[in-house]
């Protein structure tokens, strides 16, 4: 565990090589007969359960599984949705800025992955309930002008004003 807590502050500091190095080290030390070949099946599962544990109000079971997840992978920060997947837990607990932080890291190592556009909606989100209104509606506006036929554009719209 003190791997994972280490490799997530290089994380979150933009040591990418320190992180990986110490995500790469933890995860050595988990139970895996597969040599890795179960993790993509494995990171969508628990992707797809969290989401809807949230999606069902069930945000500490879904904080709990999170948890889960990330002894069972710890790599999952580098290989799947797993950061935005943590963002939207720590929005459903209010927890604005550590949503951020996890919103911005998602970008920083996962530039061109096709949940971007969630993760800017989200980013946005945060930043409207922590007083940034006009950052939030210039992103919204982006989504909803840039991605018209994304399933978040009309509710980007809405929310941006640009209706």
């Amino acid at each position: 565990m003190r791997a994972v807590v280490e490799a997530g502050a290089y994380r979150l500091l933009g040591r990418t090589n320190e992180a990986v190095s110490a995500y790469r080290a933890a995860q050595k030390t988990t139970d895996d007969d597969t040599q890795g070949r179960k993790f993509a099946a494995q990171d969508r599962a628990y992707s797809i359960t969290i989401e809807d544990l949230l999606a069902q109000g069930e945000r500490h079971a879904a904080e709990a599984k999170l948890q889960q997840w990330e002894a069972e992978h710890p790599m999952a920060k580098y290989e799947s949705d797993f950061l935005l997947v943590r963002a939207k837990v720590l929005i459903a607990f209010g927890r604005w800025n550590e949503a951020l932080q996890e919103l911005d890291s998602f970008r920083g190592m996962q530039p061109d992955s096709p949940f971007q556009i969630l993760a800017d909606f989200h980013r946005a989100r945060a930043l409207f309930q922590l007083g940034k209104q006009d950052d939030a509606g210039k992103i919204w506006k982006d989504i909803a002008t840039k991605y018209p036929k994304h399933d978040l554009a009309p509710e980007s719209a809405r929310l941006s004003g640009a209706q």
